[in-house]
């Protein structure tokens, strides 16, 4: 924990955030929230604005959780992976929803990403069939299993789902998820491709 102290307070408020969250270890999550608030706001206490952006955030983690329905632990596994860089708090967010609603479509999704960015892609697989066997082609699930496996070394089984997931719902992301696979691949023409299309204005950014 001291070691955040010489963090450069120029950093973003999100990657200090993430910082503060390596540093912790319990698994209650009001525990986590309550040092993530006390950590974050002593980083940041020499900038007001940071601080009031950083506590907000944590705020829409503390809703989410008193509202606990299977769609807010959802939206708490997605802020847990992209902001805070935790994908194990994020699989716990995940279980929290699927106790609720088993067929959570949103949960089951954020379970595929948490799994390939820990390194378990057994684990990510298996939620990508149970996913098929309740919402066949759901694109989210798609681009999920296909990052999954291009970022644990299985960079040929990645195109198909990535590919089906664009033709279903074009994004920037999903257009740029194709042009490191192409790469990883060693498709130049098609990373050129993939890029090119990236890089076009009316993509939709999510």
């Amino acid at each position: 924990y001291s070691a955040l102290r010489l963090s450069p307070i120029s950093r973003q408020v999100e990657e200090l955030l993430s910082l503060v969250c390596s540093t912790i270890g319990c698994q209650d999550w009001d525990d986590r929230l309550d040092l993530t608030e006390f950590r974050f706001s002593k980083l940041t206490e020499s900038n007001t604005k940071k601080l009031a952006q950083g506590v907000n955030q944590i705020g829409e983690l503390r809703l989410a959780v008193e509202e606990n329905t299977a769609g807010s632990w959802a939206h708490i596994a997605s802020l847990c992976r992209r902001s805070l860089r935790r994908p194990d708090w994020a699989l716990h967010a995940c279980d929290e929803s699927l106790k609720i609603n088993p067929r959570n479509a949103a949960a089951i999704s954020a379970r595929i990403a948490a799994n390939g960015e820990i390194g378990n892609l057994e684990g990510a697989e298996r939620d990508y069939l149970r996913i098929e066997s309740i919402k066949p082609g759901h694109t989210y699930a798609q681009y999920a299993i296909a990052s999954a496996r291009l970022n644990n070394g299985k960079e040929k089984e990645a195109a198909q789902p990535a590919t089906a997931a664009y033709r279903a719902c074009p994004t920037k992301p999903g257009a740029l998820l194709l042009a490191k696979i192409a790469k990883a691949n060693n498709d130049g023409n098609e990373f050129s491709r993939w890029l090119r299309t990236a890089n076009e204005s009316q993509l939709s950014h999510r």
